[in-house]
């Protein structure tokens, strides 16, 4: 799993291209919402997350900021995208989703969004031994401690060439807001 998506933090959740759209209509939206946010660090601390060990905020405010940026992002490229058929809802929408998620799954075509959404990046593939979690959690807890914050200073987009392929970077956004020219 982590082979093919790669390293990263998902802002927006994947989706193709509505009819008689074209990237140039989704890099145009992208540069308009990277012009919006300032470039900051987010202070991040290694979790058990869904089963996987993940970065995540390391404080309250760093997940509110993600979260606002996600929405954001979520509801400028909203309308981009191609409508899920009711089979490709209906294949997402699996049994542990909560009545919420399932409200958002039908909405946005996706369950964690906006309210649901935690920003995470994920490192591992998923782990259950919990002593294995332990060590991985104390040894990426030292990495960070000697890393410091994260810089989030661009948006990338990501495309998949064909299904199933992993993700190829396809251009970086930088963040612009409050950069003078």
């Amino acid at each position: 799993m982590a082979a093919r998506y790669g390293w990263h933090g998902t802002i927006c959740p994947p989706f193709q291209l509505g009819e008689g759209l074209t990237p140039a209509h989704l890099l145009t939206t992208v540069q308009l919402l990277a012009n919006s946010i300032a470039p900051f660090d987010l202070a991040v601390a290694p979790t058990w997350f869904r089963g996987f060990i993940a970065l995540r905020p390391a404080l309250g405010d760093g997940d509110d900021w993600m979260g606002t940026i996600a929405s954001q992002a979520l509801q400028r490229l909203f309308p981009l995208r191609r409508p899920l058929s009711p089979s490709e809802t209906e294949r997402r929408r699996t049994p542990e989703l909560t009545k919420r998620q399932g409200e958002l799954l039908t909405r946005w075509g996706y369950p964690y969004v906006l309210d649901e959404f935690l920003f995470h990046m994920t490192l591992t593939d998923p782990v259950a031994d919990p002593e294995e979690v332990r060590a991985l959690i104390g040894w990426w807890q030292k990495q960070c401690d000697r890393l410091g914050p994260v810089p989030f200073d661009n948006l990338a987009l990501f495309v998949e060439r064909e299904p199933d392929e992993p993700f190829m970077l396809w251009t970086r956004i930088p963040l612009l807001a409050g950069v003078s020219a």
